[in-house]
């Protein structure tokens, strides 16, 4: 099974994703996350990461509030230009983990996630938000 990890190496377990901001100037708060696989059974193909939010027009490139979650893989810290070719709330896609012939259970795929709050912003904790992944799972030698 895929499973999250924090910046430590420790399973989320359903833990939320917490981000920090100062609202009255606003801005972003960037988090390291990893994705690995604990299954041996198991490989994974066509792997994409998206945010989902049950308040439809909240966040993002057409959302009202002015919040963003954008995403990008890799293990260095990415820069303000990098971050700024990114659109908020795009999916993005993640290299296999395994093949037919052996499940990757060591390598954590890394993944940054950055958290833009909007200037003006009232304390509060947001809810109604999911990093989901789209994955195919398959059995290892069939």
């Amino acid at each position: 099974m895929l499973a999250f990890y924090d910046e430590d190496f420790a399973l989320f377990n359903g833990n939320p994703l917490r981000t920090v901001h100062n609202g009255k100037p606003g801005g972003a708060d960037d988090k390291l996350l990893f994705i690995r696989n604990n299954d041996e059974s198991n490989y994974y193909t066509d792997i994409v990461v998206s945010y989902e939010n049950l308040n439809a027009d909240d966040y993002g490139e057409v959302g009202s509030t002015g919040w963003a979650v954008k995403f990008l893989y890799g293990t260095r810290r990415p820069t303000e230009e990098e971050w700024d070719s990114v659109r908020g709330g795009q999916s993005i896609g993640i290299p296999d983990i395994g093949s037919s012939s052996a499940a990757d259970t060591y390598t954590y795929h890394p993944i940054w996630v950055r958290v833009y709050c909007p200037g003006e912003a009232p304390a509060q904790i947001r809810e109604g938000q999911t990093i989901r992944v789209w994955f195919n799972e398959k059995l290892v030698g069939a």
